[in-house]
C-alpha cells in the first residue's frame, strides 16, 4: 500500500513537496492550512486530498502516515511536536525552529518518538554533494573553507532591492520576511550551506559574526561569520541578498559555492537556483596538488526535492532513520543563534 502523506502549508514549497511525493508513488491524502484562500488558490495541485484547517485534526486516526511541514519556521515546533505525538513520520522544511534552544527541545522530543524525521536540507541529495563527500580524503586535512551564498529576490536588482516593503517593520510589527523566516539571509540562504558545512567538516566550536541591513529593514541582507570548527579548520560564511543580476556560475544572479581547502588539494561545489533544478546541475571542481591538475566534474540534472522525498519515503517504509535528521537541524540552528548573538554583542560565541 502506498504511503499516505499530509501537507501542512499550501504555499509555493508545498507544490514542490507534492510533486516529489507523486514522483515516488506516495498518496497525497490530506492538506492543512488555516488560510482557506491559500488552499483554494493551489487546490488543483492537491487533487482529491482532504482539506483541514487544523493540523491536530489531520493527525488524528490513520488518515495519514507521514507529514510534510511547509510553513514558516516559527510554526515548526508546535506542528512537529503534535505530529510525532500522534506517531506520524515528519519531513520538515528548514530551519528546524527559530532558535538553537528551541531546536534542542524539539530534537529531544523527536528522538524519543518512534518515528522517522527528516529536515529539508535537500542540497545533500545532489550527486555533486555526494561526490564531493567521497573526494574529501583526496584533499587531506582541511584547514579552511569559504561559503558564499548570494541570492537575488523576486527579479529585483540594484538599488531597488533596498527598498522592499517585505523587509520593513511597521509600527513594531515584524516584516513579512522576518515573520516567515525568523531572520534574514543567514537563515534563508546561509542555513543550507551551514548544513553542508556540518556534513563536510563536522561540529562547530566558536562563532564570530557581523550583519548589515539597509535602514528600516529588520532582517540582515548581508550576514558574515567566521567559524572555527572543532577540527580547528576556519570557515568564512558570506550570505547576501544580492543586487547583481548577471553574476554566478551560470550568469543568472545566483552565486552559491562552498570551497574546501586541504593540505593536498581543494574542492569547490557550485550550486544552482534552489527551485529550478531543471535549469542546471551543480558542479564539482577538484584541484590536486600532487598532479597539479584541476578537474571539473559535471552531473545529470537532478531535482533534489524529488531525491530527498524519495529517500524520506523509502526510510519511512523500511524503518530506517533519515539523514539529515533533527540533530543535524539542531547543529545548524545552534550556529545561526550564535551568529545572531555575536552580531548583537560584538563578541565571539563558544558552542
Amino acid at each position: 500500500m502506498n504511503m499516505k502523506v499530509g501537507i501542512v502549508g499550501t504555499g509555493q514549497m508545498s507544490t514542490l513537496h507534492v510533486a516529489g511525493y507523486r514522483a515516488c508513488g506516495a498518496e497525497i491524502a490530506a492538506v492543512c492550512d488555516i488560510n482557506r484562500a491559500s488552499y483554494e488558490a493551489r487546490k488543483p495541485h492537491f487533487g482529491d486530498a482532504r482539506y483541514f484547517d487544523s493540523h491536530e485534526a489531520m493527525f488524528e486516526g490513520d488518515i495519514i502516515d507521514a507529514v510534510s511541514v511547509c510553513v514558516g519556521t516559527r510554526h515548526h515546533f508546535d506542528i512537529v511536536a503534535a505530529a510525532v505525538k500522534h506517531g506520524k513520520h515528519v519531513l520538515c522544511e528548514k530551519t528546524l525552529t527559530e532558535s538553537g534552544e528551541r531546536s534542542a527541545e524539539l530534537a529531544n522530543l523527536v528522538g524519543q518518538a518512534n518515528v522517522n524525521f527528516q529536515i529539508g536540507y535537500m542540497k545533500r541529495y545532489f550527486p555533486a554533494t555526494i561526490k564531493a563527500l567521497d573526494l574529501l580524503p583526496a584533499i587531506g586535512e582541511i584547514f579552511s573553507a569559504h561559503i558564499r551564498s548570494y541570492q537575488g529576490h523576486e527579479g529585483v536588482h540594484g538599488a531597488d532591492l533596498y527598498n522592499k516593503d517585505s523587509w520593513k517593520s511597521r509600527d513594531g510589527v515584524p516584516s513579512p520576511t522576518r515573520a516567515y523566516a525568523c531572520g534574514g539571509m543567514l537563515n534563508m540562504a546561509g542555513s543550507h550551506m551551514l548544513d553542508l558545512l556540518h556534513l563536510f567538516l563536522g561540529e562547530p566550536a566558536v562563532v564570530y559574526a557581523a550583519n548589515w541591513a539597509p535602514k528600516d529593514y529588520d532582517a540582515e541582507t548581508s550576514g558574515n561569520a567566521l567559524i572555527t570548527m572543532a577540527s580547528g579548520a576556519i570557515v568564512h560564511v558570506d550570505a547576501c541578498l544580492s543586487p547583481y543580476s548577471r553574476t554566478g556560475t551560470w550568469n543568472d544572479g545566483w552565486d552559491e559555492c562552498i570551497a574546501l581547502h586541504g593540505k593536498l588539494g581543494k574542492i569547490e561545489v557550485y550550486y544552482p537556483v534552489w527551485d529550478k533544478p531543471g535549469n542546471n546541475a551543480p558542479l564539482v571542481v577538484h584541484y590536486d596538488e600532487a598532479s597539479q591538475t584541476t578537474t571539473t566534474l559535471t552531473f545529470p540534472k537532478v531535482d533534489a526535492f524529488h531525491a530527498q522525498i524519495a529517500a524520506f519515503v523509502a526510510n519511512c517504509e523500511s524503518g530506517r532513520r533519515s539523514k539529515p535528521g533533527a540533530t543535524d537541524g539542531l547543529v545548524v540552528d545552534r550556529i545561526l543563534s550564535a551568529c545572531y548573538q555575536s552580531a548583537a554583542t560584538g563578541e565571539a560565541v563558544r558552542l
